[in-house]
């Protein structure tokens, strides 16, 4: 939804200008208002995601980030779930 991914491609950038991280999970809320951050995670951990769904989809998606962010590859293809993905606690 370009609607959602505006503000928040647009609150990532705001956040990198701030908190050189590198690599971060940033988790927020959504209000009439905009987004709020609840907290910043240097070293994100998807636990309930991970066991809803399994390690597997989620390693994919940091092994994507790597290459093509700390490692620098060029052509770098991302490789998604070809099921679908069940939303933490089970939604």
């Amino acid at each position: 939804d370009p609607d959602l991914l505006q503000p928040m491609a647009a609150l990532t950038c705001d956040v990198a200008g701030v908190i050189n991280l590198g690599f971060y999970a940033i988790d927020l809320i959504s209000a009439a208002d905009g987004f709020s951050i609840l907290e910043i995670n240097p070293n994100p951990i998807c636990h309930f995601y991970n066991s809803d769904n399994g390690r597997g989809d989620f390693t994919r998606v940091y092994a994507y980030l790597i290459r093509k962010f700390l490692l620098g590859e060029n052509r770098v293809e991302a490789v998604w779930p070809t099921q679908g993905m069940a939303l933490a606690g089970g939604g």
